[in-house]
């Protein structure tokens, strides 16, 4: 039994951590962000069972303690905890329905971990003090009332495991420690039992936290196979898509942006000469160009073939995005050679910039391949960009 405890304590490592566990440092920044927001969502979804269950759990331990206690522990600590709960249930119905970012979520899942492990705390104490001043059958009630409400707690605050685990340490173990030092046989016995079931929660927990992150993995690979490129690793079509509501759902407070359509020049002659094998990895020296010289707040998309795309984010001017726009295409200058085979390539790029040249995708990328065609026929390796009916250097 011992061996198995020593496993399930040494457990703790992955989850005691918190945002610097070993689980989630080794997911990429995207990953945590989204573990983040996915905690604090099932957080709250459990809340609206948390609170009463823990005013349920203490009501009930308060009407059955004994007459002779003091009223303080009868009635002013059992009422402090019900109206904490009560004003942290209604702050967190305020927040039922709203979307925050990551950031928001982080900030609000310290906050629930703080005023949990105190609230813990604060039990655990009340449940020292009413088990050192309670005899008789009142021993037994104590431990079986606070290992309930701990394990509804625990439960409840499962996606946040650490918060969890030591909150059910802070509950538990005043009350454990004093009963096993009774010398009572049968409060002894007591105070194992709740021991080992206190380890079975955590045990639990910690599987529950696990199975969240590796579902998150799964969710988070399938994703990237269906938004990106297999070949270049660089999102596609679909993610381009998905890009543009998004920038779209800023509505008013979202400046302006660019979006623009390039072509590989002389990537066909490549295919021809040297195969399709030399045109794959002449497709991902390209991709490998554009990833090191975009803007870090920009994103190229590969839509197929020798066709890539490329979302420019707060643009401010025309002038800006001929700069960044010819900035990457110079990357590719770095290309020459594929395979200890001599090889150049160029591209020519053409773009449109919302809302001034459409206010939806179609628009836009109608827009955006006249101004590539426009960039090909002025003699390629040229960035051309579209206003109204003319196309402009």
């Amino acid at each position: 039994m011992f061996a198995t405890v020593k496993q399930w304590l040494a457990a703790l490592d992955d989850v005691c951590g918190g945002s610097e566990s070993a689980s989630v440092v080794a997911l990429p920044p995207e990953m945590r962000s989204e573990l983040i927001k996915l905690q604090y969502i099932r957080l709250q979804a459990q809340m609206p069972t948390l609170y009463p269950a823990v005013i349920v759990a203490v009501i009930i331990g308060a009407l059955a303690l004994p007459a002779s206690l003091s009223p303080l522990f009868r009635f002013v600590v059992p009422a402090m905890f019900v109206g904490t709960c009560v004003y942290w249930m209604g702050a967190w119905k305020n927040r039922q329905g709203k979307i925050i970012d990551a950031e928001r979520a982080g900030h609000e899942l310290h906050h629930t971990a703080r005023m949990t492990m105190g609230f813990g705390f604060a039990i655990g104490l009340w449940s020292m003090t009413i088990l050192l001043d309670t005899d008789g059958a009142g021993r037994s009630f104590v431990p079986v009332l606070i290992m309930t409400a701990a394990t509804i707690a625990a439960h409840c605050m499962s996606s946040i495991p650490r918060t969890a685990i030591i909150m059910i340490a802070l509950t538990t173990l005043p009350t454990i420690i004093l009963l096993l030092v009774s010398g009572n046989e049968g409060a002894m016995t007591m105070g194992v039992a709740v021991f080992i079931t206190s380890l079975i929660h955590c045990r639990l927990m910690i599987q529950s936290y696990r199975q969240m992150v590796a579902s998150l993995r799964i969710s988070h690979h399938m994703y990237g196979q269906a938004n990106s490129d297999e070949l270049t690793g660089l999102p596609n079509r679909r993610a381009f898509t998905a890009m543009f509501e998004s920038e779209l759902a800023r509505g008013d407070a979202a400046p302006n942006f660019g979006i623009a359509m390039i072509d590989l020049d002389g990537f066909k002659q490549v295919n021809d000469e040297w195969g399709h094998a030399m045109g794959d990895a002449m497709l991902r020296a390209v991709a490998e160009r554009f990833e090191q010289y975009r803007r870090g707040s920009d994103t190229v998309f590969r839509f197929g073939g020798d066709e890539f795309a490329v979302i420019f984010r707060d643009v401010t001017d025309d002038t800006e995005i001929d700069a960044r726009a010819t900035a990457l295409l110079g990357g590719l200058a770095a290309i020459d050679e594929q395979g200890n085979v001599a090889l150049r390539i160029g591209a020519s790029l053409g773009y449109a910039l919302y809302p001034r040249d459409g206010s939806t995708l179609p628009e836009l990328l109608a827009a955006a391949d006249a101004a590539l065609y426009g960039a090909k026929a002025s003699g390629k390796g040229c960035v051309k960009r579209w206003q109204g009916d003319t196309l402009a250097a």
